[in-house]
């Protein structure tokens, strides 16, 4: 197998300093009188060892994210693609989804990103409308960015529509699940947080959030959170699966054995793997 270009163990260890170089960037630009929230386009260049990978990338940008991209070149060793991105609303939080979302699509792709600029003028800055009637529109943008695996713009526009409407529990939830896709686990945690403030009774924020939790190791927060999403909804199978899931991690084989096989019944048939796998009966 050829080695990557950008290996995992290097994603990992630089995840948190691409956060804060995004925080970084954002800094710089209010130094520089950029106001909060006005529209900005970026130019962004991808480095990669491998022009077909390169190339990958940049016809999933063109084609996903709307970018217009220039032409591979060549150079010492590498390859480089440039391209300027979609206009945005940059505030703090807006400008570090943008960022990691770049980061994370270009790994997938086994490229990097080499560096981005400013390129829309400070000085004549436009807004993105905030007009309450807009609110519906903004959604509509961010279920198409997700539908194209456009997780930045995703959360983006859903952070829009929140600024006009920040009483909508399916707001709040749906880019919560794209900032978890992100592996951006605490923000994450907050929407869901909010969703669930907003909404009680809301049970695939539970089932969601529950998952989160497991993701960081919190297993008995997890198993609370999927317990009630069992007793809202006694029917879903989903959260006597993954409750299962969890069980299975503290030690706990007769509760797993228990939740996998009530899943079962309620129409999990992917639940006997896991009966099958840790158990003998």
């Amino acid at each position: 197998m050829t080695a990557r270009y950008f290996t995992v163990e290097e994603f990992n260890n630089s995840f948190r300093e691409e956060m804060l170089s995004a925080f970084a960037v954002y800094e710089q630009m209010i130094a520089s009188g950029f106001q909060p929230y006005a529209l900005a386009t970026f130019e962004i260049m991808y480095s990669s060892n491998d022009m077909e990978n390169l190339l990958g990338l940049k016809n999933f940008l063109e084609g996903n994210y709307q970018f217009e991209m220039e032409e591979v070149q060549q150079g010492a060793g590498i390859y480089t693609v440039s391209g300027r991105a979609e206009p945005f609303p940059v505030d703090k939080e807006t400008m570090l989804y943008w960022d990691i979302d770049q980061f994370c699509t270009a790994f997938e792709y086994d490229c990097k990103i080499e560096n981005y600029t400013l390129i829309s003028p400070i000085s004549e800055p436009e807004f993105p409308t905030m007009d309450k009637n807009a609110a519906g529109y903004y959604m509509e943008l961010a279920m198409d960015a997700y539908r194209m695996r456009n997780l930045g713009y995703t959360i983006i526009h859903l952070s829009t529509f929140i600024r006009i409407n920040d009483q909508d529990a399916h707001a709040f939830y749906a880019r919560a699940i794209a900032k978890d896709e992100l592996k951006l686990w605490h923000p994450a945690r907050l929407d869901y947080d909010m969703a669930l403030a907003l909404d009680p009774n809301f049970v695939d924020a539970y089932i969601n959030r529950a998952a989160n939790k497991d993701e960081r190791e919190e297993y008995a927060a997890a198993i609370e959170d999927y317990t009630k999403a069992i007793a809202l909804s006694p029917k879903d199978e989903v959260a006597y699966y993954n409750r299962g899931n969890t069980k299975i991690k503290i030690g706990d084989k007769k509760g797993a054995y228990e939740d996998w096989v009530q899943a079962k019944e309620l129409g999990a048939s992917y639940a006997q793997a896991q009966i099958d796998k840790y158990l003998d009966y």
